[in-house]
């Protein structure tokens, strides 16, 4: 017995020595240590090769289990013998053969449609001592794997198993299907034609060979129907598409045209009678005549009326009432405005609506009473700073001890007035150190017209506050800010207004008042006359604006200047010049001292400075003759308006 566990018989010396007995030797020695040796070291390197193919697939997350087979073999030479010639044991019963496994493979599908659809691959072989590859990858003797197809013909799978030198082969293929075209079998609409208005329409369909189906991007199954409903003409469409191909079918859904529109309606008249009123309203008719119309409305709380038609309505206030006339074709509108003219108001102001007066309005040292007085006129309330009383008219006497403003509060609807009255009270030994502030208003200009501008200015003493209002309720300062205590502002009256400026200090305040009048647009209508007589001259009152505005005064003051002036030039041209123009006037030259050559100077007959002057130039002797071209009285041309003459008059020669 060797370290193998083998029995090993060793022949005689003689035995070697004759080469039959050598050779038969030689030949049971093989077979009874030499065949076993090589079989086991075949095993041993068959087990080697499974367990490193085991270690590759457990590395790729794989398990499996599989059994090893390692048979044991025992040989036997036979036994010893006592002498050279004993015959040996029979030779021992070769090993069985190991079964032949056995190999499965199966698909769930054998044909796909498209490269990249789903399947699943299944094994099983047997015996369970096999060891087995699926195209190249060693894999359990049993389960299965989900692939995806990868075209473009088919996937080929190929199982190898092996036992003891024994291989079994399996082949399983996918095919890829041939996939045809989609193909739109029917496509109906029922019913196809719809009256005006339209209705429900039932689509209808069956379709080959469609993957996706779709009926104007609307979703659906390869077959079947749908009820949707059609207000107007439409065209339906069915799309199909599938991996290798598309297909298009539609159906037309005619809805029928609208029956001819009535005539439009038509508002024909809608008038208000009358349709002004003065402020306190009144009772209107409404009057209208309509065509075509199946309703009439009127707003303004009327509602439906016939189609012609009047009605009474009562007015308080502008309104516009609107008629409405109607039917399937159409509307028409009209309106019938309503005029209320508002009330004339006129402005309140100290001056037209209060009369507030104080029995004195200086007290002397350490005070006294004074008698308040105030009457009013189209006011709504009064109210007073520095009195108690609210009447609309009444009196009120205050024992003052310093200087203080009473005011009168006016009020009308929404404008109001403030009128005040101060009263001064001296202090100090007769001589007045008062702390009562003073102030003084002043207008550029106390008249202008409509759009012109006035400068406001103010100067004040004494004063920590100062507030300027109008007459219509409008204060345009008041400010405690001592800058702003003297000071100018530009503004533009529109009417006749009245500025109040109150300078206060402390409970002391002094009250200033000025009045810018305005002149209103106005129109003046030019007649023309054509019948004579016509004037030979105008007034100067009907001489065109030449610019000079001022007040009355003024105005005198400039006439008086310019009538002073023209009898300056007069004396001037007349009297030191005798001469207008360069042309001497007739007896303005000096006269030289003549005698009377008349036979009696009490005659009838005059003589004429001219003559007299031609007769005093000449010798007595010299026959006195007048110049050719003295001027002579004649009648003047007719001058417009009357006759102008001058007297005529006889030179004696």
């Amino acid at each position: 017995m060797n370290q193998f566990g083998f029995m090993m018989v060793v022949p005689k010396w003689d035995d070697l020595l004759n080469p039959k007995k050598f050779g038969v030797g030689i030949i049971k020695t093989y077979q009874l240590h030499m065949k076993p040796i090589i079989k086991s070291t075949v095993g041993i390197m068959t087990i080697a090769l499974v367990f490193g193919v085991f270690s590759i697939f457990l590395q790729q997350n794989t398990t499996f289990s599989f059994e090893t087979f390692s048979p044991e073999t025992v040989f036997a030479w036979g036994s010893t013998c006592a002498d050279c010639d004993a015959t040996p044991d029979p030779e021992p019963e070769p090993d069985p053969e190991p079964p032949t496994p056995v190999c499965n493979l199966s698909l769930n599908v054998t044909e796909v449609d498209n490269i990249g659809d789903a399947y699943r691959l299944e094994w099983k072989g047997t015996p369970a001592s096999a060891s087995f590859f699926i195209n190249g990858s060693a894999v359990p003797d049993s389960g299965y794997a989900n692939f995806k197809f990868n075209g473009p013909n088919y996937d080929r799978f190929r199982i190898v198993g092996n036992n003891g030198g024994k291989t079994c082969e399996a082949e399983v293929r996918v095919i890829k299907r041939v996939v045809e075209v989609p193909v739109c079998d029917v496509f109906t609409a029922t019913p196809q034609t719809l009256p005006y208005g339209g209705g429900m329409v039932t689509l209808q369909w069956a379709t080959t060979n469609a993957t996706n189906a779709d009926i104007d991007g609307q979703a659906v199954a390869g077959s079947g129907t749908w009820d949707v409903s059609v207000t107007d003409d439409r065209l339906f469409t069915l799309s199909l598409s599938n991996s290798v191909g598309s297909d298009v079918c539609s159906v037309f859904v005619d809805v029928q045209d609208p029956p001819p529109p009535p005539a439009p309606p038509v508002c024909e008249s809608f008038t208000a009678t009358p349709n002004v009123f003065g402020p306190e309203g009144g009772v209107s008719t409404l009057a209208w005549q309509t065509k075509n119309a199946d309703t009439v409305t009127i707003d303004n709380g009327v509602g439906t009326v016939l189609a012609n038609g009047s009605l009474s309505v009562d007015v308080t206030s502008d309104i516009v009432y609107t008629l409405t006339a109607e039917n399937s074709a159409g509307s028409d509108t009209c309106v019938a405005p309503i005029v209320v003219e508002p009330p004339v108001s006129t402005p309140i102001s100290c001056a037209e609506n209060v009369n507030f007066s104080a029995s004195t309005y200086s007290l002397p040292k350490g005070g006294g009473t004074v008698d308040f007085t105030w009457s009013t006129v189209g006011l709504d309330s009064v109210s007073f700073i520095g009195l108690t009383s609210t009447s609309l008219s009444g009196s009120e006497s205050k024992n003052l001890t310093a200087d203080e403003t009473v005011t009168l509060i006016g009020t009308k609807g929404s404008e109001s007035i403030s009128c005040p009255v101060s009263i001064d009270v001296k202090t100090g030994g007769g001589h007045r150190h008062s702390s009562t502030p003073s102030c003084t208003l002043e207008l550029s200009d106390t008249t202008i017209k409509k759009g012109e501008e006035v400068t406001l200015t103010w100067d004040t003493s004494r004063a920590k506050e100062v507030v300027i209002t109008d007459n219509y309720g409008n204060t345009l300062l008041d400010t405690d800010n001592a800058k702003q205590l003297d000071g100018s502002m530009t503004l533009t009256p529109t009417k006749d207004t009245e500025y109040t400026l109150n300078a206060k200090r402390g409970i002391k305040s002094k009250t200033c008042a000025v009045d810018v009048e305005v002149e209103q647009d106005t129109v003046t209508v030019l007649e023309t006359r054509s019948a004579e007589p016509r004037v030979a001259g105008i007034s100067l009152t009907q001489v065109p604006y030449t610019g000079f505005d001022a007040t009355p005064a003024l105005s005198t003051l400039f006439y008086v200047l310019l009538t002073l002036w023209g009898l300056f030039v007069a004396y001037v041209l007349v009297i030191r010049r005798k001469r207008v123009g360069g042309v001497s006037l007739a007896g303005s030259h000096d006269h030289v001292p003549y005698t009377d050559v008349s036979a009696d100077a009490d005659s009838p007959k005059s003589t004429s400075p001219a003559e007299a002057y031609v007769t005093s130039a000449t010798p007595q002797t010299a026959s006195a003759q007048a110049p050719a071209n003295l001027p002579t009285a004649q009648p003047d041309a007719k001058t417009v308006g009357y006759e102008a003459y001058v007297e005529k008059k006889t030179i004696l020669k």
